[in-house]
């Protein structure tokens, strides 16, 4: 439910843990794409065995 008081949109906001400072959503879509590779194919290795 948005706020008009509040700086921030919450429909657009998102949160991720840990991150120690504003981040560029090119940022995240670069980093979000590299985990999800790096998760697919250590999913892919452990069926293998």
């Amino acid at each position: 439910m948005p706020r008009p008081s509040s700086f921030l949109d919450p429909r657009r906001t998102i949160f991720i843990g840990g991150v120690p400072r504003p981040r560029k959503a090119s940022e995240l879509a670069l980093f979000s794409e590299v985990f999800m590779a790096q998760f697919a194919m250590q999913a892919l290795m452990s069926t293998q065995k």
